[in-house]
């Protein structure tokens, strides 16, 4: 299986719970025999492309996935909001550049709204189902109410993004009833699946 992966974070920036999921969770799909794509920005450095290799549990081939670093937009930008929209634009683009040299991808896996609109726009263009995982929404962040222009605006991308994935992911079953209800994201199309942990570190 070849995987499209959008993520906002990854090694060396890395904000929060989500950066460390996706720097966990690469590895994990890549030692399973599977070949994930990241697209992520690069916000503090990082080479421009890193290979994470692995031996795959299944069948013990060297198997070896590839994050891809893009530059963000380098002017100034009013509000989060407009920046994550922005900062979509070169990260599409090197989605279709790496789609017409190292796939076709089985499916674009997108990380939380901050890069729903690459993950929607390829999904469209190549006719290939997009996979969610939700880490966090707006209705979260704001203990229950959607307040003021870029809340609202946020939690509409979110909506639209839950509305195109074909299955949502959540960590935990607490985050899916969030997502179910305020998102009105079907039960039947959410799947929890916990974060694991890599026990191999302990063992010294």
């Amino acid at each position: 299986m070849k995987i499209l992966m959008f993520s906002w974070e990854y090694p060396p920036h890395v904000v929060g719970g989500l950066g460390k999921h996706v720097t966990e969770l690469l590895p994990a799909l890549t030692n399973e025999g599977i070949e994930v794509h990241l697209i992520v920005p690069r916000w503090v450095g990082g080479p421009p492309e890193e290979d994470v290799a692995a031996v795959a549990r299944t069948g013990g081939n060297r198997r070896v996935s590839v994050v891809h670093r893009i530059d963000p937009p380098s002017e100034p930008m009013p509000n989060f909001y407009v920046s994550a929209t922005r900062t979509n634009v070169p990260l599409e683009e090197a989605g279709r550049r790496i789609w017409e040299q190292h796939g076709p991808f089985d499916l674009v896996h997108a990380h939380d709204w901050l890069v729903a609109p690459s993950a929607i726009a390829l999904k469209h263009a190549f006719k290939t189902p997009v996979v969610t995982t939700i880490h966090a929404t707006e209705y979260g962040r704001g203990r229950g109410p959607v307040n003021g222009e870029v809340p609202q605006a946020i939690h509409n991308v979110e909506w639209w993004l839950s509305y195109e994935s074909w299955r949502i992911i959540c960590c935990s079953r607490f985050m899916a009833g969030e997502v179910e209800t305020a998102l009105r994201v079907p039960t039947d199309k959410v799947d929890v699946i916990p974060n694991g942990v890599e026990t191999a570190r302990f063992d010294d």
